[in-house]
């Protein structure tokens, strides 16, 4: 089982592994290992949460709903979404 958290290159400087929690899912053979925004605080946040999957690929999905829907993103599509987070395209 790979481990490999090598984090993407950008955007992911708000990132904090929560503490180091055990991973809940996986992806294939790799554990998945979640990170949240360190600016998802508050229990009425917006929060979502990220682990590196194979190929350079991120997985995104809802804090609030662990075991939902996991929505893989390419790095590509993964630095245009912080991007336009940074740019405040979704406020």
């Amino acid at each position: 089982m790979s481990t490999d958290q090598t984090a993407p290159t950008d955007g992911t400087e708000h990132l904090t592994d929560g503490g180091a929690a055990p991973p809940v899912q996986s992806w294939g053979d790799t554990a998945l290992f979640w990170r949240k925004s360190s600016h998802s605080d508050g229990p009425d946040a917006n929060c979502a949460e990220v682990a590196m999957i194979p190929a350079g690929k991120v997985a995104l999905r809802d804090s609030k709903r662990p075991a939902a829907a996991v929505l893989p993103l390419s790095g590509a599509a993964w630095r245009a979404f912080v991007a336009a987070l940074k740019h405040g395209r979704f406020d």
